[in-house]
């Protein structure tokens, strides 16, 4: 699609044939790049780094440089987190929960983070409208092994959750 929209304005990149590191190291030559850390996983970064290995570039985490000069960026949306009904659900959050929990401690790990929305929504039985035409809510959760749960989104949307969870679901606002 690059091509035949705008490759006289961008050239395009053959990913991933072309890693970033030697995107980079074919573009750049030598300097210092920023990323954003929230849009890059330890991962990724450690593969550039092991890219860049011998090079004149290395990596610095900075604030998003776009978010800094989008003056009119719209706010994160903020549509309320609801409780889905059990009867449509068909099983618990506290059961899933446990489930997650066991898998947990069979693979010798002590939590895992959910980050896809519609996986956090499942996972707690709960539904959200912060993108249209679907149920879904932005939030962030951390479930432990022994079935606790860190729900992360900002306070404003949790507000409509009432009793819908029981003490084994710690609500966080992340600002």
């Amino acid at each position: 699609q690059v091509r035949d929209q705008v490759a006289d304005i961008f050239a395009p990149v053959h990913w991933p044939e072309t890693s970033p590191a030697q995107w980079l190291k074919d573009t750049l030559g030598e300097g210092v790049v920023g990323f954003d850390p929230w849009l890059h996983t330890p991962n990724e970064i450690d593969a550039i780094k092991r890219g860049l290995a011998g090079s004149q570039i290395s990596l610095k985490p900075c604030e998003n440089m776009v978010d800094r000069i989008w003056e009119d960026q719209p706010a994160p949306p903020m549509g309320p987190i609801e409780p889905y009904p059990l009867e449509l659900a068909g099983v618990s959050y506290q059961d899933k929960c446990a489930m997650v929990a066991q898998k947990l401690r069979e693979n010798n790990q002590s939590a895992v983070i959910i980050t896809l929305p519609d996986s956090l929504c499942w996972l707690l039985n709960v539904r959200g409208s912060d993108v249209a035409h679907n149920p879904i809510a932005h939030g962030f959760g951390l479930v432990d092994a022994a079935a606790k749960v860190h729900l992360f989104a900002h306070a404003d949307k949790l507000r409509t959750l009432g009793g819908h969870f029981g003490s084994d679901v710690t609500m966080c606002d992340p600002s």
